[in-house]
C-alpha cells in the first residue's frame, strides 16, 4: 500500500469533515442540536420550540444515515487509491482514517473549538460556559463513534474485497524496465526476496557488472521513487536465459510472469541465472508473486 497516499487522504478527508461540520454549525447551530450535550439542549428548549433531537428519531436517523452512506462511498474510493489488496488491508486503511478523524473531532473540534467558539452556541445558552467546556460527554461520544464507525468500514471493506476478487477484468498490466548489468553476489547464502524496496537491501544481494562500451553501465535504480523485482534461480552449469513477459496488478498483489530458456549442453563453468526489473512506486503492492 502507498502510505503517502493514505496520509494525504487522511488530511483531505479531515479538511472535508471540518467543513461539513463547521459551515452549517456556524450558520445555524440548531442543525447539529442532536450532538449537543443534553443539558444545553434542555436550556435551549426552555425558550424555543422543541424539535427532534434524540438519536432514534426519524430526523436524526436520516442525517446520520446519509452521513454513513457518504462515508461508505468515500471509503471505497479511499482504499482503492491507497492500494488495498484484500479485506483486511481495506479495513485497516478505512478504519484507521475513521479513527484519526474521530479523535480529531473529539480532542480538537469538541474540546477546543466547540468549547470556545461563541458563534456555535445555541441561542439562550451563551451563558453556559461550563457546559460547553465539559470533556467527558464528548469523549464518550467519541467512543461511540469508534464503535459505529466499524459498520461502514466493515461493509466497505467487504464490498471492496468482493469487487477486486470477483472481477478478473480489474487486472491491469504495469509498465516496467528491465535492469541490466547486475550480478548476484557470491557471498549471498540466503533466499533473495522477490521484492526489493531499498538501496541497502539491494546491495546486500547484488553487485554491478559494468563494462566498457555502449550500454555497459548498470541500469540506474532510484529507490526513492522505484522498487525492484528479482528472479534468481539456483546455480547451474547449463546456459540459462530469463525473459520478462509481463507484470500484472490484480488489486491484491503484483504478478511477475517470466520465461526461462535452458540449453541442454553442460558447461565447464556455472552461473546464477537472474532477472531484475524496475517498477515505479505508484504501482507498489505489499505482495509480489513470481510466475514462470
Amino acid at each position: 500500500m502507498n502510505w503517502t497516499i493514505i496520509i494525504l487522504e487522511a488530511l483531505v478527508l479531515t479538511a472535508l469533515f471540518t467543513a461539513m461540520i463547521l459551515i452549517p454549525l456556524v450558520k445555524n447551530p440548531v442543525w447539529w442540536i442532536a450532538d449537543y450535550p443534553e443539558d444545553i439542549q434542555e436550556e435551549y428548549f426552555k425558550t424555543h420550540e422543541r424539535i427532534p433531537s434524540k438519536f432514534f428519531t426519524p430526523t436524526v436517523l436520516l442525517k446520520k444515515g446519509m452521513a454513513l452512506l457518504i462515508t461508505l462511498a468515500l471509503l471505497l474510493l479511499v482504499v482503492w487509491l491507497a492500494g488495498a489488496y484484500d479485506f483486511w488491508s481495506a479495513l485497516c486503511v478505512g478504519y484507521g482514517i475513521w479513527m484519526f478523524i474521530d479523535w480529531y473531532d473529539c480532542f480538537f473540534l469538541d474540546w477546543v473549538l466547540f468549547a470556545n467558539m461563541k458563534s456555535v452556541r445555541l441561542p439562550g445558552t451563551e451563558h453556559m460556559d461550563k457546559a460547553y467546556h465539559q470533556k467527558k460527554y464528548h469523549f464518550i461520544q467519541s467512543c461511540w463513534g469508534m464503535l459505529i464507525g466499524l459498520i461502514p468500514c466493515l461493509i466497505g471493506a467487504g464490498i471492496y474485497a468482493l469487487l477486486i476478487t470477483g472481477n478478473p477484468q480489474s487486472e491491469r498490466n504495469i509498465p516496467f524496465t528491465e535492469a541490466q548489468n547486475y550480478f548476484v553476489r557470491n557471498d549471498v547464502t540466503e533466499a533473495i526476496p522477490a521484492k526489493i524496496g531499498s538501496q541497502d537491501e539491494f546491495e546486500r544481494y547484488f553487485g554491478m557488472a559494468a563494462y566498457m562500451g555502449k550500454n555497459g553501465q548498470p541500469t540506474p535504480i532510484d529507490f526513492e521513487s522505484q522498487f525492484a523485482i528479482a528472479v534468481v534461480l539456483p546455480e547451474t552449469n547449463h546456459s540459462t536465459e530469463l525473459y520478462a513477459e509481463s507484470l500484472t496488478d490484480t488489486g491484491q498483489k503484483l504478478i511477475f510472469t517470466y520465461r526461462v530458456d535452458v540449453a541442454p549442453e553442460e558447461n565447464t563453468w556455472t552461473q546464477v541465472p537472474m532477472l531484475l526489473i524496475v517498477v515505479d512506486r505508484q504501482y507498489e503492492r505489499d505482495r509480489v508473486e513470481l510466475n514462470q
